[in-house]
């Protein structure tokens, strides 16, 4: 009605418009606004509350990390005590690492020193799950884990915390924007990493946050693989259109992370073409892919399987078997030793046929 009246107002129909419609039109068009601008508020009593725990938390103040990484990887597991191999592997396999600081042995494998850990470590904090179990107002209870997170690996590192951001998922339902903004800043003042978790149907619902500059990155679930293992086509990604806008316009003016993160369900056997696809999407987008099924974020020795399929002959394009094109190729005469090429030729041949079929279309 409001964009009708526009029209109507700009154009000469507005003469013939009764004034009793008009006046219900400015009276509709002033309470949408102020609607708008009352749910966008926050509360001053919440805005002090998180002023007062940034100067509580002053001392436990970390140096922010600005060094873009190369590589990530997630595990939403525990860790045993002690670590196995698998796990002690994990902790330092890539520049990032996202867990989870409510599984048991998380913040004693982060913080205890006696491991090499990824250069950045994520907490996920689940504003869904850590708002059901409070009763107390969700920014204040995601406030109060982020406290005790901070100050549980400080006590165990003895100066400062180990975890070097956050995750912030499932909050859409549970902060308006201008609360999320407030605890972006909030979170950001200690030193932390903020990303964004977004997953299908609404992605990033707000991509402004995207261009705060507190943020320094987006965790996209399931962009290009759905659950099933299926691949996702131009219209599926519709809804994903305005997350693209945002954090590419965001990589054009500063330093921007964005990880893709692509769970599969137990049963799935995605094509090779489609985890391939992914992997040629990562790269376009300038993103770092993380491809693994439900079980790989509970276990350390799946986690740690990531590895490109190959395409058809991308085989013939490793250093390898190029050397032994070339020996072949400067070869006069065929003798036994240029036969044992041929037979070495076929076996690598035979043995990348296999390396083509990816980890996640093994049966185990």
């Amino acid at each position: 009605m409001h964009l009708l009246f526009v029209k109507l107002r700009d154009s000469w129909a507005v003469s013939f418009t009764p004034k009793w419609m008009i006046r219900i039109l400015y009276r509709f068009t002033d309470e949408s606004q102020r609607h708008r601008s009352s749910s966008k508020r926050v509360p001053s009593s919440l805005k002090r509350f998180l002023l007062k725990s940034s100067a509580n938390l002053f001392a436990y103040r970390i140096e922010t990390t600005t060094k873009k990484p190369g590589s990530y990887g997630v595990y939403l597991g525990e860790f045993e005590s002690p670590l196995t191999s698998a796990q002690i592997q994990l902790l330092a396999e890539w520049d990032l690492l996202i867990v989870d600081p409510s599984q048991a042995g998380v913040a004693e494998a982060i913080s205890s020193g006696l491991h090499a850990v990824s250069p950045q470590v994520l907490a996920r904090l689940d504003v869904e799950y850590v708002a059901s179990r409070s009763s107390e107002h969700p920014i204040v209870s995601i406030t109060q884990w982020v406290t005790r997170l901070i100050k549980l690996s400080a006590k165990m590192t003895g100066h400062q915390s180990r975890f070097s951001g956050l995750v912030i998922s499932h909050w859409e339902d549970h902060l308006t924007p201008g609360l999320a903004k407030e605890f972006i800043i909030f979170s950001s003042s200690l030193g932390l990493s903020i990303y964004l978790e977004t997953s299908q149907p609404r992605f990033l619902s707000e991509p402004r946050l995207a261009e705060m500059d507190e943020v320094t990155g987006l965790v996209i679930r399931n962009g290009t693989i759905s659950f099933s293992g299926e691949e996702r086509d131009a219209f599926q990604m519709v809804e994903m259109r305005p997350t693209i806008k945002a954090f590419v316009s965001q990589a054009c003016l500063r330093t921007f992370v964005v990880l893709l993160w692509e769970t599969l369900d137990e049963n799935a056997s995605p094509l090779n073409a489609v985890v391939k696809r992914s992997y040629q999407w990562s790269r376009f987008y300038s993103a770092l892919p993380w491809i693994g099924k439900t079980s790989a974020l509970k276990s350390a020795e799946l986690a740690i399987q990531q590895s490109e399929p190959l395409g058809a002959f991308d085989w013939l394009k490793e250093l390898r078997v190029m050397e032994i094109h070339d020996r072949w190729r400067s070869s006069q005469s065929v003798s036994i030793s240029t036969s044992t090429i041929i037979r070495g030729l076929t076996s690598l041949q035979r043995l990348n046929q296999l390396d083509t079929i990816a980890p996640l279309s093994r049966k185990r």
